[in-house]
C-alpha cells in the first residue's frame, strides 16, 4: 500500500511537513494481524517573525528525512486499524534565525544529521469490504501517522554581539546536543490486503 500527508514538524518553531510518500509492503498473518516493512519521505519548512518596539526577530526551517521502518497491526473489525513500530529516519533539518534589538544583535543556526531512530503509530480507517470469495481487499484509508524521531548529533552555534555604555561587546557559542522531533501527520491512502 501506499500513503500521502499533511502535517506539523516539531519542535518549536513548528514546520509545515509534506510526507511526499509512504509505501509498505507486508504481510497479513491472520484477518486481525499484519506485518509490514515501509519507507517514506517527509518534507518540512516553517518561517518565523517577530517584533516589538526594541527589536525583531526572523527564523527558517527546514527538514528533509528519508523514514525506513517495520511495523505491525492489528485491524479492529473491517474499518480501524492501529500500528506501530521502529523506524530510522536518514537526512537532516535545520534552523537559522537573525534577531536585532535596540542593544544589539545576532545569529543562530542548528544542524541535526545522521540516523534518527524513533518510533511510528498509526491509527486510521479504511473504506472498503473484503471479496467474498477471496478475502482480500482494496481500500482507501484515512490516518493520524505520529512519526517520533530522536537526533543525536545535533550542532547549535550563536554568534551575539552587545552595545553597552562602557563598549561592545560579542561572543560566540557552539554546543553539541541531542534533540527530540514529533511529526503527526494526517495521510491519505490506498491499501491491498
Amino acid at each position: 500500500g501506499g500513503a500521502v500527508g499533511i502535517g506539523a514538524f516539531l519542535p518549536a518553531p513548528a514546520m509545515l511537513s509534506f510526507h511526499l510518500f509512504d509505501l509498505h509492503a507486508g504481510a497479513q498473518i491472520t484477518p486481525m494481524w499484519g506485518a509490514y516493512a515501509r519507507v517514506g519521505y517527509s518534507a518540512s519548512i516553517g518561517f518565523g517573525i517577530s517584533g516589538g518596539a526594541n527589536g525583531g526577530a526572523v527564523s527558517v526551517s527546514a527538514a528533509g528525512l528519508f523514514l525506513v521502518g517495520a511495523n505491525a497491526e492489528v485491524a479492529l473489525g473491517d474499518t480501524f486499524f492501529i500500528a506501530a513500530g521502529p523506524q530510522v529516519g536518514f537526512g537532516g533539518w535545520t534552523r537559522v534565525g537573525v534577531a536585532a534589538s535596540t542593544t544589539g544583535g545576532g545569529v543562530t543556526a542548528l544542524l541535526a544529521t545522521g540516523p534518527m531512530p524513533g518510533l511510528d503509530v498509526k491509527v486510521g480507517v479504511g473504506f472498503g469490504k473484503p471479496d467474498r470469495m477471496t478475502k482480500r481487499r482494496g481500500q482507501f484509508t484515512i490516518a493520524l501517522d505520529l512519526s517520533m524521531l530522536y537526533a543525536t548529533n545535533v550542532v547549535d552555534a550563536n554568534v551575539m554581539g552587545m552595545a553597552r555604555q562602557d563598549g561592545a561587546s560579542a561572543g560566540i557559542a557552539v554546543s553539541f546536543a541531542d534533540a527530540f522531533a514529533i511529526v503527526p501527520t494526517l495521510q491519505l491512502g490506498y491499501e491491498f490486503r
